[in-house]
């Protein structure tokens, strides 16, 4: 809608785009935590893919509201069990799917189908590393994000606009209104201030704010007797926001709960060189000192307050603040810096061989073959498996227990193994999954319906395995007796993927009676001690092990890692 972009390009519709979608050399895509992105996520990305511009880590909530619309909720527990293994779905079990949305980013697959993922900051790359694991987080590049205000009023122009004078001592928020941008706390601060005494003293919510939070805010500010002195602008128009940034004194951003996103409003406080306090909270933190006034991420309301009183009682405070913050706004959120820094990571990306880049590129020859007849479904399945093998995708690190043994009549191992299990299903950190494996009619199987038996939720089917990865790790029970040929075949089938086989035996004397395993690359004997009694023992046995085996290096077959004593 950009008049001086619509008199130079040409703007497609998403049909158009892809059906013209070879004759661009480079393409990328923004998304966002917002239904006005869901024509990117069901096809754009899936059909044309190329560079992503990630705003939100977490697109849980556009995910969950476009299976609530389309009738299929059902759709977004599956996205929650693939992009995040069991944990997910236990969390709906244990807590509610409220409380799942909130707890996991679920943008897993948005970020496999593109060539490339470019964040804003250094904490939505640390979200990518907690959830996704470090592999995928180094494969992201960081580019501030662009901010330009045009030409602002003047101060006075502006307070004469809003029916302020020039006495007046204005602090305000910018952007939306919502739980996350931590009203209470502002109101809360103002009312501790002291220049909430002085005549003229007002706090601004310029922003739109739906009826029960307003009405809320509007009965707290009363509470504390100084309801005249808050206003809510809700919605306003460019020109009015403009305005706002211009008659200000004190900006107040905070953050609570980061999803992984860009305060776009800070962003426009310091172009604006408007002197402002924000919380070390997610993005935020990473702002220079000097530029801000910083507070801790959980502070007091007596902190705040006492910040708003030491700007208020400052001007050359707040000159110098707004000073150092429109030079910061000028020197890495300018459109110069930030071209410069997008060219480099889109050049970057589509010069790895991603598996979004080999499908692109084997799709472009196969369209530049001349064929009698279409291949048929067959075909086209192996040409998938033959990429997915050539170019994996990035997974998150899988921790899989053989459960192999346990559908051997009047075994003992699933009791004997319980704990383990347990522990390996739900106490994996967030960037794990831990996962139970079995073996049948010739496959690895995901045993999702022992591992909902086990925490105790909805039922899940089972399976067919997806393929195993470097990186991954098998952990095979070494029990008394020959090796089942369902583990030898499930070990084997792993190893072809490249994880690592971990053998674990409850004692030494197990380890010595148990069957040879030359396929195994480590071993973990784990004394029966009453350290590992309670899921939460089970929980950090299972963590150290992951993080003893990864550690290791040029691992010997059959060689005892450690001993829990």
């Amino acid at each position: 809608t950009d008049p001086a972009v619509c008199a130079k390009f040409e703007v497609l519709t998403p049909a158009e785009f892809i059906s013209r979608a070879a004759t661009f050399d480079r393409i990328l895509h923004q998304l966002g935590n917002s239904e006005f992105h869901r024509f990117q996520i069901d096809t754009l990305l899936p059909l044309v893919p190329g560079v992503l511009v990630l705003h939100d880590v977490f697109l849980s909530n556009v995910l969950h509201h476009i299976e609530h619309l389309d009738g299929a909720p059902e759709r977004f527990l599956e996205t929650l069990l693939m992009t995040h293994g069991i944990q997910g779905p236990r969390t709906v079990g244990k807590s509610g799917l409220a409380a799942a949305v909130q707890e996991f980013p679920c943008s897993l697959r948005q970020i496999q189908q593109s060539a490339g993922v470019i964040l804003h900051s250094r904490h939505a790359q640390g979200l990518i590393e907690r959830f996704y694991g470090s592999e995928l987080a180094a494969a992201t590049r960081i580019v501030p994000a662009l901010r330009k205000l045009p030409a602002m009023p003047s101060r006075s122009e502006a307070r004469a606009r809003l029916n302020l004078t020039d006495s007046a001592v204005v602090v305000a928020t910018f952007g939306g209104v919502a739980d996350t941008k931590m009203p209470r706390d502002i109101i809360a601060g103002f009312a501790a201030s002291n220049l909430v005494r002085r005549d003229e003293a007002s706090l601004v919510f310029v922003g739109k704010a739906d009826s029960e939070l307003a009405e809320q805010l509007v009965c707290q500010a009363r509470a504390a007797n100084i309801g005249q002195s808050v206003i809510f602008t809700q919605r306003v128009t460019t020109e009015g926001y403009h305005d706002w940034l211009a008659a200000v004194d004190i900006a107040v951003q905070l953050r609570a709960d980061s999803r992984g996103e860009t305060s776009g409003a800070a962003a426009d406080c310091l172009a604006a060189g408007l002197p402002a306090i924000v919380n070390a909270h997610g993005s935020l933190a990473e702002l220079p000192a000097g530029a801000v006034i910083m507070l801790s991420d959980r502070f007091k309301k007596t902190d705040l307050a006492a910040a708003i009183d030491r700007l208020a009682d400052s001007a050359d405070l707040r000159r110098d603040l707004g000073e150092v913050g429109r030079v910061y706004a000028v020197e890495h959120l300018s459109t110069g810096k930030a071209a410069r820094a997008y060219h480099d990571a889109i050049e970057a990306f589509y010069a790895a061989e991603t598996p979004a880049m080999a499908a692109r590129d084997v799709l472009c020859a196969l369209e530049g073959i001349e064929i009698s007849e279409q291949p048929g479904a067959d075909t086209i399945k192996a040409i998938g498996h033959s990429l997915a093998r050539s170019f994996p995708s990035r997974w998150p690190r899988r921790v899989m227990l053989d459960i192999t043994a346990w559908s051997e009549p009047g075994d003992t191992a699933r009791h004997q193994w319980f704990g383990i299990a347990l522990a390996l299903l739900s106490g994996t950190e967030a960037r794990d999954r831990g996962e139970l494996l079995d073996w049948r009619n010739g496959g690895p199987v995901h045993a999702w319906g022992e591992a909902a038996r086990l925490l105790r939720i909805e039922a899940w089917a089972d399976t067919p395995a997806r393929p195993a990865m470097r990186g991954d790790l098998l952990l095979c029970p070494m029990r008394p007796g020959p090796v089942s040929a369902s583990s030898l075949a499930l070990a084997a089938w792993a190893r072809r993927g490249g994880a690592q086989i971990v053998g674990l035996a409850w004692s030494r004397e197990d380890l010595i009676r148990a069957g040879t395993r030359p396929d195994i690359d480590v071993i973990v004997v784990l004394e029966e001690t009453a350290d590992l009694k309670t899921e939460s023992d089970c929980a950090a046995l299972v963590r150290a092990l992951c993080m003893r085996v990864a550690a290791q290096d040029g691992l010997v077959p059959g060689n005892p890692l450690f001993t829990n004593t």
